[in-house]
């Protein structure tokens, strides 16, 4: 005999199935990234586990058919999978409400960093200026207790030790003030191969040159902004999609930029280094180029920044993953 079907409880378990697959499968091939940034993965496994663990409870009301349906609520996961269904391209420039995310809002990060930079530096300062306060504090009370015990006992002993004391503390106090001045000295070198570049590792060609690939777009160029005048006159190679902004941009200058993603797809900003080329009329809007130039600082919107003297530029194929993402 065949068991009756709950219609409601098996398009329920289908949905809920067919959502957790769809989103585990997303998240692990990247696709996700079309769409968000990639610190919500683990929300998306999350999210994956919770859709299965209900498509499971759905199983036991199958066979318990009910005599009114309501599946209206399906709607809700239907609508959401067919669209994630559909073939889908990544936004072009033109498609986003954001400008050129350079100069100012790069700068804004810059300036954050360095502020904590010069916070860092001035605690190791004030913190080497006392260790060289107690040294010396230290060395002249023995010296003192040293000479007064001499003296006691020989004129001509304590003159000598008095001397070979201050000799002793002067010494002591030199090596101490070297010492500190080392240590701040390695804190500040520190502080400025910065964390960003220790964190991801980046490196100048062997020919002392900037190429900057595509999964180090991002931290290229905030270490870039953050550091402009350490790279001023370095040869760069850069690739991205010809953006052109008339309003604030004059005819000779491009951006081959990347579509920077803050948190989801709403917030897409296109951002790069703004390039000087006299055929950049020449250039399509859109299309992938590769520029190689050399830095200098130059300015957008009455703020420095760091610019691109161009002295080449070649068609690009568009890498795999268009979007690029702040850590």
């Amino acid at each position: 005999m065949i068991k009756k079907i709950d219609s409601q409880a098996l398009l329920e378990f289908i949905c809920f199935s067919f959502f957790s697959v769809l989103i585990f499968y997303l998240t692990v091939s990247g696709g996700y990234l079309s769409y968000v940034t990639p610190k919500m993965a683990p929300y998306l496994y999350f999210t994956s586990a919770v859709m299965l663990v209900w498509a499971v409870s759905k199983l036991s009301d199958i066979f318990r058919p009910q005599h009114k349906i309501r599946a209206a609520h399906c709607l809700v996961l239907i609508i959401p999978i067919l669209f994630l269904l559909l073939p889908h391209s990544a936004v072009i420039a033109t498609g986003t409400s954001s400008g050129y995310f350079g100069s100012n809002s790069l700068t804004a990060v810059s300036n954050s960093t360095s502020s904590a930079e010069i916070k860092t530096n001035n605690t190791m300062a004030s913190q080497s200026n006392s260790t060289l306060e107690d040294s010396s504090t230290v060395t002249a009370s023995a010296s003192n207790e040293n000479t007064a015990g001499n003296s006691a006992s020989d004129d001509t002993s304590s003159s000598s030790v008095q001397a070979a004391g201050g000799s002793v503390s002067e010494d002591s106090a030199s090596s101490s003030a070297q010492a500190a001045g080392g240590s701040a000295s390695a804190g500040a070198t520190g502080q400025d191969d910065n964390s960003i570049v220790n964190q991801y590792g980046l490196k100048l060609s062997k020919d002392g040159s900037i190429d900057v690939s595509d999964d180090l777009f991002y931290p290229w160029l905030t270490e870039i902004f953050t550091n402009m005048k350490k790279y001023e006159g370095v040869k760069i190679t850069i690739k991205g999609f010809v953006f052109k902004d008339s309003e604030t941009m004059d005819s000779n200058e491009f951006v081959p930029a990347r579509l920077l993603m803050w948190c989801c797809s709403a917030d897409l900003s296109p951002c790069g280094i703004i390039c000087e080329y006299d055929k950049s009329s020449e250039l399509e809007e859109n299309s992938w180029v590769k520029v190689t130039g050399v830095i200098h600082i130059g300015k957008y919107q009455g703020a420095d920044e760091p610019q691109i003297t161009v002295t080449s530029v070649s068609l690009a194929e568009k890498p795999q993953q268009e979007y690029v993402y702040p850590w």
